[in-house]
């Protein structure tokens, strides 16, 4: 139940974004796939692969979480190993005209004088800013709710064979984005669903690409996640690994 009709899944983060210099600036091909209910009582699930045309400039690329570290060993050995294919894809996400946000929740102190920090901070506020996207959206509905979920929350996102143990509250050991990704002149810097919504409405811009970790929880999630974004109107792709 995850991938609803507005949750788009594209196909892979490097070799599947076909670029092309359109009238009025360049172009994404995207090829994207997601998944439909049968509509019976099967069960089953139809995948459909659907390729969409997104303006460059009308797109952003939201980075979740991708830390300097984690209390969960598995979960930070997959971030080094993912970020030096994602700084690619989002170079070349950039090079578009893809505003690119970085979003490593709760270490905005780390930025606090980064010009995409003040980018983010001094966007306008939009007249439309929808009612929750301050907060968590653990559930799309009720009917998302009553599925269950593939993937426990409680163990905090960890799947390593011998759970790491959960830190204190507060005693997270993050302090900031990995520096294996670079922000770039341009970029934004942003935790904030409301920092998001305006940057994204002040540019015009509905399709938004989302990647990090962990997509069953923060992703999905967060006041910037996926959840928030489709609901209240945007076209998002979850970025896969």
């Amino acid at each position: 139940m995850l991938f609803r009709n507005r949750y788009w899944v594209s196909l892979f983060l490097t070799g599947w974004l076909f670029v092309n210099a359109g009238v009025g600036g360049e172009t994404l091909d995207v090829p994207l796939r997601r998944r439909i209910p049968a509509g019976d009582d099967s069960g089953r699930v139809g995948l459909y692969l659907d390729r969409q045309t997104w303006a460059a400039t009308e797109t952003a690329a939201i980075v979740c979480d991708m830390w300097d570290t984690h209390w969960c060993r598995g979960a930070a050995e997959r971030v080094v190993e993912l970020a030096p294919a994602m700084n690619d894809f989002l170079k070349d996400l950039r090079a578009r005209g893809v505003l690119i946000i970085h979003a490593p929740s709760a270490t905005l102190d780390f930025y606090k004088d980064h010009a995409g920090r003040l980018l983010a901070k001094n966007a306008p506020r939009a007249d439309n800013l929808p009612e929750g996207i301050e907060s968590w959206r653990h559930w799309m509905d009720e009917a998302e709710k009553s599925a269950g979920y593939p993937i426990d929350h409680s163990d905090g996102g960890c799947d390593c064979e011998v759970k790491c143990p959960l830190p204190e509250r507060g005693q997270d050991p993050w302090t900031r984005q990995i520096a294996t990704i670079d922000i770039a002149a341009g970029d934004a810097i942003s935790d904030s669903g409301v920092e998001v919504w305006n940057l994204l409405e002040a540019r015009g811009i509905d399709n938004v690409l989302l990647m990090g970790v962990h997509t069953n929880m923060c992703v999905s999630g967060r006041p910037f996640g996926l959840r928030n974004l489709a609901r209240f109107g945007k076209k998002v792709a979850l970025v896969r690994d």
